[in-house]
């Protein structure tokens, strides 16, 4: 380092050395090849040092030659206990042991076994190993001996070999392990071993360190920490650096973060606090990149935020402010750079926890560092600069680092010179003074943090970091600059409405624009700032609009910054140059209006050949009135156009005419009206018509001004003009204490602003009606008409029909109509016909809504048409609507009571087991209309049957209102039924009469009853018992007087045992009977008997029969007698005729009646 060249400005404070920011990589020297003259030589030494593919050992390799000379060995100390360290790590020590000490050193010989010469040949080998180990005297260096031979391979069982090899090691004085053979013609297989012998390398390199490493240790007992903590902490610092260079990252973390810990013991003072903080950088430096190389950055961090931790508050002097800054400023930096070249390694940082905030932080002390050294420029005004660089050189030779070149060495508490303090403290604020840009070194990081904030998606801070920028740059009257980066964030701000930033920046964007002489920029920034959102006193607000107003006649503004620099030359100058625009259009829905629109129709919707009339409200926010020189709306439709300029006339402001809107001048907060009116063409009916541009100009400067409103979002009138709602001067912006503007006007904040209008077109003159007749049967199928009659002189087409219930959701809607037959879903659209209604002409269908309940129901009728008209847009061709809502109101249309029978016809609710019994439905008609009974039939639940093969009763009967009629339906049960259970339902299929006259005065409509309708009651709920016996009873039709007849008892067992019982007769006083009248008899399971009687009548008319008795088992305990039984199955009368007195042939009387 003596040698070089010296910069001053190459003097930094807590820089990270070059030697200290390497990679420390094993040394390895090689003499004995000479690669300028022997290809050999410089093929090997090709393929070692410069042929690297990355999985190879990290080895760093060295070519010695002739003036190589390795820097001798100090000689040891026995003993420390007078020794005083003057500092803590000296400036060559790395340099030395990367760059200067190898830890083995490899000389090359070309000598093969079989040599002829090998003698000789060995003896020269063992004085080149000789004198190769003179070098290195008092060093631990391992020497290792490389054979280039010829041969294609190596002889590994030949006893000549293996002699000459181990002669060779003797006389050299090395291990065998440390000798190797390179066979360098065999090209196929060099490069394994080149591999090998770099692996062979690195294990003696490691070796060399470990030495080293435990020399260091052994001091450790000589050392005491009242004397010697210097010592302590550059003994654990080598020892991490020799880990390091053994590749042992782990130990070498842990050999710093002790050196780091030792340091921190070291008591510090005004002495000693710089370097105790530069080597405590160092270390930190040491342990994060370690540990983002280990993968390991929460521990990075950490370690660095303890770092800082300690520092931020070990300050010198406050002459020396700015070194403890700019310090800290540096770690930052370096750490970011640490945490950047680990994310580029594979590392995935977090939105919170990324290199962005580190480079932020870095740059905020360097702006502290930038004011801590301003009050001392007048200071060093009258230094000797050639003093001053002699001491900066010396700075940059100091022999420890962090040393001050006035004292170097010093560890003594004593108290320290002051003149030569004072003159060293001059020559660093000189130094920091006069070679430090600090701006761009302020910018360099806020564009790096930027730079990584826009990386991880932090917008925000993204946009803060170039204000920053924009702010150094206008520190440094750099305000071109300035302005490029405030025009990239003030549109953000702008939207996020954030009025303290927005303010800040926009003044100072301002500024900039008027100290560069910037025409445009100035003039757009200066009409914003006029706006009374924008807290600033009235007078200088006055001053920036006469300002303005100047500029826009080729005239210097006004001195508004109130300082000593010479703007107006510059303003001038570009005048002359002509270097500015004539023409400047603002766009004014980004920026903070001076002036407001709120354009608005007078309806939202046009009829047809009606005006459309529009207002324009304009509000001036400004302190002082201004006059404009024409008003132009844009639509849409360019034709409308004509209708909506403003341009007062020459003769208006001769005249003196001001009001009624004469001139476009303006009063601060002063509301005006200004309004249209026009016809629509026919071809734009059926349209909407939406204003897209409101036009201002200012033309009567030569710069000409023109003021914009375009319209961003047409689906949204309240957001068209975005900031026309949210810059407004209302009270609740603006400051009473920063401007004396009059009190905005309230009409024009309550103003709501529309920028479009419908264009409605004539409506096809197309009527919709329902008929339908009163009222409706529950579970019909209501038939109502619909009639479409096209009174309109255009044809309509693509007629849908869509019936909705209002009652139900859309999803809901499950029920079925009917219409031409066929089955659709309620909601959903039903096309009526593929033809066209002609003008004069109407369509006709009936549907048949389902009438599911007696509440009243409420469907809606919804036809959907197109107009055939392709030669006029003027009436609506596109789809139109027409709807009508039917009540309907439900009745009953038939009361039904059911009654169970037996086979006498007598009401009985007991069924039995396998008997027959009558289910008999007494109908009576409710509705008002006569009803057409077609059939009825029953649904039987399981287990009950009819008693014959089924066929459903016909009945074709009219019922008018209260008519009755009956159906009967004989059945039986197969099985027990204990609890009470439905026997199913009865189904009666009816319509309404055709030939009914409806004595109502709704009109009926063509197909009136020709629906068949359905509708199911519930049938009685019934028991089964269980049944003993049954007793089928046969006789005549009738009897006759004084002649027999023949009764006959057929009795079945329906249990599964054998049955015993008695049966008798009782006597009768109108018959006479033959045989017995009593007998016992059993039945065996499952069986019938049969027992026949002999009866002789001896009245005639309705005669009770003789009483049957029946008594199963008799002879038990418990007879059980089954009178009720047989008083429901058994006949208990029989007509008897008197007795013919004339015999004539016989004829029928008729059918004999069985009654009870």
């Amino acid at each position: 380092m003596l040698g070089t060249t010296v910069v001053p400005a190459d003097y930094e404070i807590g820089k990270i050395p070059d030697e200290l920011s390497h990679h420390p990589l094993p040394l390895i020297y090689f003499a004995g090849l000479n690669i300028n003259s022997n290809q050999t030589h410089h093929y090997v030494w090709e393929t070692f040092a410069n042929k690297r593919a990355p999985d190879r050992t990290p080895m760093q390799y060295r070519l010695m030659d002739n003036d190589c000379m390795i820097p001798p060995s100090k000689q040891k100390k026995s003993t420390y206990d007078w020794y005083v360290p003057k500092g803590i790590l000296k400036t060559n020590w790395l340099i030395k042991h990367l760059h200067e000490v190898p830890s083995v050193a490899v000389l090359c010989v070309e000598l093969d076994w079989d040599d002829v010469n090998f003698n000789t040949r060995k003896q020269e080998c063992v004085n080149q190993v000789e004198a190769l180990r003179g070098q290195f005297i008092n060093r631990s260096c391992r020497i290792a001996l490389v054979l280039l031979q010829k041969s294609l391979t190596i002889p590994i069982e030949d006893a000549m070999t293996t002699e000459r090899a181990s002669n060779l090691c003797e006389a050299c004085d090395i291990n065998a392990t440390s000798l190797f053979v390179l066979p360098y013609q065999d090209s196929q297989h060099f490069l394994g071993y080149i591999y090998r012998m770099e692996a062979a390398f690195f294990e003696l390199s490691s070796s060399y360190y470990q030495q080293e490493m435990k020399f260091i240790r052994s001091h450790r007992d000589q050392l005491n920490k009242t004397n010697h903590g210097l010592l302590f902490v550059r003994h654990q610092f080598k020892l991490g650096f020799f880990s390091e260079m053994r590749q042992d990252f782990q130990g070498a973390i842990k050999n710093y973060k002790q050196a780091y810990a030792n340091l921190m013991e070291i008591r510090s003072s005004l002495t000693n606090i710089y370097e105790i903080m530069v080597i405590a950088g160092f270390i930190n430096y040491k342990v994060c990149r370690l540990l983002f190389n280990q993968n390991d950055p929460r521990e990075a961090i950490a370690h660095f935020q303890k770092h800082i931790n300690i520092f931020k508050s070990k300050d010198e002097t406050p002459e020396l402010e700015f070194e403890h800054f700019a310090w800290l400023s540096k770690q930052f930096s370096i750490f970011g750079d640490l945490f950047d070249a680990a994310i580029a390694s594979g590392l995935v940082p977090g939105q919170i926890q990324h290199p962005g905030y580190y480079y932020y932080e870095s740059a905020l002390l360097a702006i502290k560092r930038q004011a801590a050294i301003e009050p001392f420029r007048e200071r060093v005004q009258f230094i000797n600069k050639d003093t001053a660089l002699v001491l900066i050189e010396e700075a940059l030779r100091i022999e420890f680092y962090g040393q001050r070149p006035w004292r170097p060495g010093c560890q003594s508490l004593n108290p320290l010179d002051p003149e030569k303090e004072r003159e060293g403290i001059k020559v660093l604020q000189y130094h920091e003074l006069v070679y430090i840009n600090h701006s761009t070194l302020i910018i360099n990081l806020l564009k790096d943090a930027m730079n990584q904030f826009k990386r991880n998606k932090c917008p925000r801070m993204m946009r803060f970091m170039t204000v920053l920028i924009a702010q150094q740059y206008y520190d440094v009257n750099d305000y071109p600059n300035c302005l490029t980066h405030l025009n990239q964030v003030l549109p953000f701000y702008r939207t996020e409405k954030w009025k303290q930033i927005l303010v800040s920046i926009l003044t100072t964007a301002f500024n900039a624009a008027y100290s560069s002489a910037n025409l445009t920029e100035f003039v757009k920034l200066g009409f914003e700032f006029l706006s009374s959102w924008i807290p600033a006193e009235l007078e200088f607000k006055k001053s920036i609009q006469e300002s303005i107003l100047k500029v826009l006649s080729l005239q210097s503004p006004l001195n508004l910054k109130n300082s000593e620099e010479n703007i107006d030359e510059a303003w001038q100058k570009m005048f002359i140059e002509g270097t500015y625009d004539t023409q400047i259009t603002i766009k004014m829905n980004p920026i903070v209006p001076f002036i407001e629109i709120k354009p608005v129709f007078s309806q939202k919707a046009y009829k047809w050949q009606e005006n459309v009339h529009l207002k324009l409200y304009m509000l001036l926010n400004a302190p002082m009135p201004m006059n404009f020189d024409k008003l132009s709306l844009t639509f849409d439709k360019s034709y409308y156009n004509q209708f909506c300029n403003y341009c007062p006339s020459p003769k208006s402001s001769i005249d003196g005419d001001t009001n009624d809107n004469a001139l476009l001048h303006f009063e601060p907060m002063v509301m005006k009206c200004f309004e249209f009116n026009f016809e629509a063409r026919i071809e734009d009916y059926g349209k909407q018509l939406e204003i897209t541009e409101i036009t201002l100009f200012m033309n009567d400067n030569p710069i000409k001004v023109t003021f914009n409103w375009i319209n961003e979002n047409p689906s949204d009138n309240n957001k068209c003009f975005s900031h026309n709602s949210c810059f407004s001067s209302s009270p609740s912006l603006t400051s009473s204490s920063t401007s004396s503007i009059s009190s905005y006007p309230p009409k024009f904040y309550h103003i709501t602003p529309t920028l479009t209008t419908f264009l409605e077109p004539r409506k096809p003159i197309v009527d919709l009606s329902l008929v339908n007749a009163s009222p409706a049967l529950l579970h019909e199928m209501y038939p109502i008409k619909i009639v479409i009659e096209n009174k309109d002189e255009y044809s309509i087409k693509d007629i849908s029909l869509t019936i909705v219930k209002m009652e139900e959701a859309a999803e809901t809607q499950t029920v079925s109509f009917i219409l031409d037959g066929f089955p659709l879903a309620l909601g959903t659209a039903q096309k009526l016909t593929e033809s066209m209604i002609d003008p004069g002409t109407s369509l006709i269908k009936i549907v048949y809504l389902p009438i599911s309940d007696l509440n009243s129901q409420r469907f809606m009728f919804s036809v959907l048409f197109s107009v055939n008209s392709a030669e006029s847009t003027a009436i609506s061709s596109g789809p139109n609507l027409l709807k009508e809502i039917v009540s309907i109101q439900a009745i009953n249309p038939f009361n039904i009571s059911f009654t169970t029978c037996t086979p006498l016809n007598t009401p009985s609710r007991v069924i039995r087991l396998m008997e027959p019994f009558v289910l008999k439905a007494d109908i009576t008609c409710l509705s008002p209309l006569p009803l057409e009974l077609i059939d009825c039939n029953v649904e039987l639940n399981q287990n009950i049957f009819h008693t014959l093969p089924y066929i459903p009763t016909t009945l074709n009967k009219l019922l008018r209102s209260d008519d009755r009629t009956e159906c009967h339906f004989a059945l039986y049960s197969e099985s027990q039924i204990t609890q009470e259970t439905g026997l199913g339902v009865l189904v009666i299929r009816w319509k309404k009469s055709t030939t009914s006259n409806h004595n109502s005065n709704t009109e009926s409509t063509e197909e009136d009853g020709c629906q068949i309708n359905k509708i199911k009651f519930t049938l009685p709920a019934i028991t089964v018992q269980n049944s003993y016996l049954y007793v089928e009873t046969k006789l005549p039709e009738f009897g006759t007087t004084r002649e027999s007849l023949l009764l006959t008892y057929n009795l079945a067992n329906r249990t599964d045992d054998l049955l015993p019982l008695s049966l008798s007769l009782d006597k009768s006083d109108n018959f006479m009977f033959a045989g017995n009248c009593s007998v016992k008899f059993s039945i065996p399971a499952k069986s019938q008997s049969t027992q026949l009687f002999v009866l002789y009548p001896l009245v005639c008319g309705h005669v009770s029969l003789p009483k049957l008795k029946i008594i199963l088992y008799p002879d038990t305990e418990n007879p059980i007698d089954m009178d009720n039984v047989l008083e429901d199955i058994v006949p208990s009368y029989l007509l008897v005729m008197p007795q013919r007195k004339i015999y004539t042939p016989f004829e029928p009387i008729g059918n004999a009646v069985l009654t009870k």
